[in-house]
């Protein structure tokens, strides 16, 4: 309550420094979890107005910040959303931190693979594809990509 309260009187600084308190502290609490995500949406506007105005270093400074949070509610929740996931996965990528960007999306994959079969055979089983071929892991990503060749023949 303390961190909303400082983030709905636009003390950005104060609310940091409760937020890294409840991190230190209570780092699993889905609390925590959900003051991660609350931050994570406030820093959405200011990545996208330095993106906007070319400054690329602040841009990618604040969406390292925003990764960070995003990660944190997610692993601070049993069931994190399938949205969530993939943004962190989205943004993993943007960063080109291919190994941790590959752990959130065989996540995705164990966990929603049923439930967004589509999104499965779009986004992510390619992205992850990606992510293995960036890090050399060439069996990997061919086991991935012929899965989705394979698909792809007995619904074409």
């Amino acid at each position: 309550m303390v961190m909303n309260a400082h983030l709905r009187t636009d003390n950005l600084e104060g609310a940091k420094t409760i937020h890294a308190k409840m991190v230190e502290m209570y780092p699993e609490s889905r609390r925590t979890g959900a003051a991660s995500l609350q931050f994570y949406n406030l820093l959405k506007a200011d990545q996208q107005a330095a993106a906007k105005a070319g400054d690329a270093q602040e841009a990618e400074g604040i969406l390292r910040e925003m990764v960070r949070l995003l990660a944190l509610g997610n692993r601070s929740t049993a069931k994190p959303s399938f949205a969530n996931l993939r943004q962190e996965s989205r943004h993993w990528i943007t960063l080109e931190n291919w190994p941790t960007a590959e752990i959130v999306l065989e996540r995705i994959t164990a966990r929603y693979a049923d439930l967004h079969s589509e999104d499965m055979v779009k986004y992510i089983l390619p992205d992850l594809g990606h992510v293995l071929l960036a890090q050399k892991k060439v069996a990997e990503a061919h086991e991935v990509l012929l899965s989705l060749n394979q698909g792809s023949k007995k619904t074409g």
